[in-house]
């Protein structure tokens, strides 16, 4: 019987966008470990608390919360500080960046951190000012949300690599994204 699989310095994966999900969990591993490979969510809003190994689930809830609930928490605090109710319209520019992140858009964010920044040295840092909160509710909003997907893709990743049985066992939820492919 011939064997089909291969290790990643005999194989040409070069000019492949995506690494087929029925690869085994040692050539996984060895992807990895290579950075050759690195894992994506292949549906969209996954729970990675529940991909993770029972040691990473604390952490990946305690980066949860602050990163997903602390932004509209905080919000909510500062309408209620300032008497501004106004500034509640925070928590809808807190999901319009919730899900640019998600899509990794990156423009509205970047445009807004230069306004900001302009308006900053004209005005001066005051949080009841729309013209400084409205912007700076987008921009840590869309920080807060990378930070929790880069972190989501990090624990994940290594539970995959520490257990052949989480890995099987979800891999159909994953995409393998190959580093080397080129556009």
């Amino acid at each position: 019987m011939e064997n089909t699989e291969t290790n990643y310095n005999e194989q040409d994966i070069s000019n492949v966008p995506y690494v087929s999900n029925d690869i085994s969990h040692e050539l996984f591993v060895e992807g990895v470990k290579k950075k050759l490979i690195k894992i994506q969510f292949s549906i969209k809003d996954i729970d990675a608390y529940k991909l993770c190994l029972i040691k990473r689930k604390i952490t990946i809830f305690t980066i949860h919360m602050i990163c997903v609930w602390l932004p509209p928490i905080l919000i909510m605090f500062f309408s209620f500080v300032y008497s501004n109710w106004w500034l509640l319209i925070g928590i809808i520019l807190w999901e319009v960046a919730k899900n640019r992140a998600h899509n990794k858009d990156s423009k509205i964010a970047i445009l807004l951190f230069l306004a900001t920044i302009a308006t900053w040295f004209e005005r001066g840092f005051h949080l009841q000012d729309y013209f400084i909160f409205f912007p700076l509710t987008y921009i840590l909003s869309y920080l807060f949300i990378l930070i929790y997907n880069v972190c989501d893709t990090i624990y994940v990743t290594e539970s995959f690599v520490e257990s052949p049985r989480t890995y099987y066992e979800n891999v159909d939820k994953i995409l393998l994204i190959n580093k080397l492919y080129k556009k």
